[in-house]
């Protein structure tokens, strides 16, 4: 399969009064055609801002990319003009971002929404246009599409909202689906619809996808690979039956340790990783884990470990290999 895009040495920083925070530093990340990649990590990690860097949607003018290549179906997009991202964003790379709520524009009804994207990027009449929103409304099982088109966001529930923003994301069958966290501050049983609604929608538009979460579930459900992120960098990427039944960053060893476990063995306290995620102004030297890791060597404290193979597709970054 080709890729679809790839990242080379990414870096992304942001100035801020107290410093320059180093939000992306120095990430490599491909993606292959019709592939769900998973980006896993803590809040504070760079995922985010990983996604809002391959559509340059970082905040500005505090942030910037200071090196590195976002290579999307053979072009880099890092030296694209602000124009020539807008016939980018929503046609051929699409974004599902993490709170609908503060997403979708209170003032509209979400029909309205779906209805622009496909006039500025599809060229359609309004009339096209309206009828093409009720069918992606009823492709993404949203009842009485017709009524519900003409609703505002503070009508509908938050799994509702979700549902519009895929339909949006999808309006113009992207070639990338970037999904920020997209079963956040919604109940296990709706987080399982629009999982699967995900998966639907991409095996019918041929879609890859990019999932940012921290459900760990949800990459074990979802996804084909699986880049570990911390403190700016990734530190561990592998298929992703690798990653769950041979995790070897004591990261990621630590993140599957702190998932609840349905066993018949006598209930333990569940795991958790001591400290927090380091200040990425002057984050630590060598390896940034360094830390909170209970193998530390001396080593860990001076030298950064670069991204490995270990075996096949398995990468890692740790001294211990």
């Amino acid at each position: 399969m080709k890729k679809i895009l790839d990242i080379r040495h990414l870096k992304t920083y942001l100035h801020t009064p107290a410093g320059e925070v180093k939000a992306v530093d120095g990430i490599d990340c491909d993606i292959l055609s019709e592939e769900t990649m998973g980006l896993v990590g803590e809040s504070g990690c760079g995922k985010t801002m990983t996604a809002l860097s391959i559509l340059k949607l970082y905040p500005k003018p505090q942030g910037r990319i200071v090196d590195g290549q976002v290579i999307f179906l053979g072009e880099d997009l890092v030296p694209k003009t602000e124009e020539e991202m807008y016939a980018i964003r929503g046609k051929k790379i699409s974004m599902i971002f993490q709170e609908p709520m503060t997403s979708l524009d209170p003032v509209f009804p979400v029909g309205k929404e779906i209805m622009e994207v496909l006039t500025i990027h599809q060229n359609m009449t309004e009339k096209e246009a309206m009828n093409q929103t009720i069918e992606l409304l009823r492709q993404v099982r949203i009842p009485e599409p017709e009524r519900r088109m003409k609703e505002y966001p503070h009508q509908m529930s938050g799994g509702m909202r979700q549902r519009i923003m895929i339909a949006m994301a999808l309006a113009c069958r992207p070639q990338l689906l970037i999904a920020d966290e997209p079963t956040t501050a919604l109940d296990v049983t709706i987080q399982a619809q629009i999982i699967e609604l995900i998966k639907e929608l991409k095996r019918e538009f041929h879609t890859a996808v990019l999932l940012i979460t921290h459900d760990l579930g949800v990459v074990a459900e979802t996804c084909q690979r699986v880049s570990v992120m911390y403190a700016g960098k990734i530190i561990e990427r592998a298929p992703v039956t690798e990653l769950f039944t041979h995790p070897s960053h004591p990261y990621t060893q630590a993140l599957l340790n702190a998932i609840p476990q349905l066993t018949n063995h006598h209930s333990h306290r569940l795991e958790s990783i001591p400290g927090r995620v380091p200040n990425l102004i002057h984050p630590p030297s060598g390896c940034r884990f360094h830390p909170r890791c209970p193998f530390k060597m001396p080593l860990c404290e001076e030298n950064e470990p670069s991204l490995n193979a270990r075996e096949g597709e398995h990468t890692i970054a740790c001294h211990l290999y």
